[in-house]
């Protein structure tokens, strides 16, 4: 592969993958503080500072642009930059979550279409990918708000039926499928697709999955939903949990996962083969 690529987030928990499927490319990588991603790539990477643009200049062009930094931040992508094709990781949110009267719902899905908005109406090729749940079980976003509220309170609250169903994506998984894309660029010129893990898991499951991972101890308890808000309200008021909001506790009940069917067949594939790994080795670890 002989591309000129560049990534934008490529310290993130997707962008590190990434670029150690991509260690045979020399590639061009823009991350936060423009620390150093992998040592071990066969070629030298050109690294820059995401919020420095003084390395860009008229003659950056690259074949493919993969933005896995933070999704409401491509509108700031430079305009000298001159890019083939451009990857977006979006959200599935903007799609499952597109009829939430949730006030955090709405502004997520209003900053997820203005990106996206962003990407259609400026760039001619592009693939705007939309996970579910990016998770690790550890240290992705979610993972990590639910191990916070359980070392703190010693216990977790359900709603009385927690049995939405969730099939989240690993980030290693995620990584095939951006590469799948950047390897078939010329096939999708534009391109909009919603993608998920290839097990169902129901929420209070994928919880204990969690919690058991990090061996942790906690209590179950079942509440309305109308004492949850109440509850959460209160430790707001203690300054404690200000990361949760109201809508986590809401979505307990609600399917929030992705049928991979419209995909193409052999991605459909590759992403059966990378979940069975990932998640035979999180059982295992």
């Amino acid at each position: 592969m002989n591309d000129q690529i560049i990534i934008f987030g490529a310290s993130s928990m997707i962008g590190k993958h990434l670029t150690r499927l991509l260690s045979d490319v020399e590639l061009t990588k823009v991350t936060r503080g423009g620390s150093i991603v992998n040592e071990t790539e066969k070629h030298k990477s050109l690294i820059y500072d995401l919020s420095d643009k003084n390395w860009v200049h008229k003659d950056n062009k690259f074949d493919v642009c993969v933005f896995c930094a933070d999704t409401s931040l491509v509108s700031s992508l430079p305009q000298q930059l001159k890019i083939r094709h451009l990857i977006l990781i979006s959200s599935a949110s903007k799609i499952l979550k597109q009829q939430s009267t949730d006030a955090d719902d709405r502004l997520l899905v209003s900053e997820l279409t203005d990106a996206e908005r962003h990407v259609t109406e400026n760039f001619p090729n592009y693939t705007i990918i939309r996970p579910t749940w990016i998770f690790d079980g550890e240290t992705d976003k979610i993972s990590q708000k639910i191990i916070k509220l359980v070392r703190l309170t010693k216990l977790f609250p359900f709603t009385t039926n927690p049995r939405g169903k969730r099939n989240p994506i690993d980030p290693l998984t995620l990584a095939h499928v951006i590469k799948f894309f950047i390897d078939a660029k010329h096939s999708f010129g534009k391109m909009k697709v919603n993608v998920g893990g290839k097990y169902n898991y129901e929420y209070a499951d994928i919880v204990k999955l969690i919690l058991d991972k990090n061996n942790i101890k906690f209590m179950k308890i079942y509440l309305p939903l109308s004492l949850f808000i109440r509850m959460l309200q209160f430790l707001h008021s203690l300054n404690l949990c200000s990361s949760i909001r109201a809508f986590m506790f809401k979505h307990m009940e609600e399917d929030l996962s992705i049928c991979n069917t419209a995909l193409p067949e052999d991605l459909q594939e590759l992403i059966g083969t990378k979940s069975d790994d990932f998640w035979e080795d999180f059982h295992e670890a």
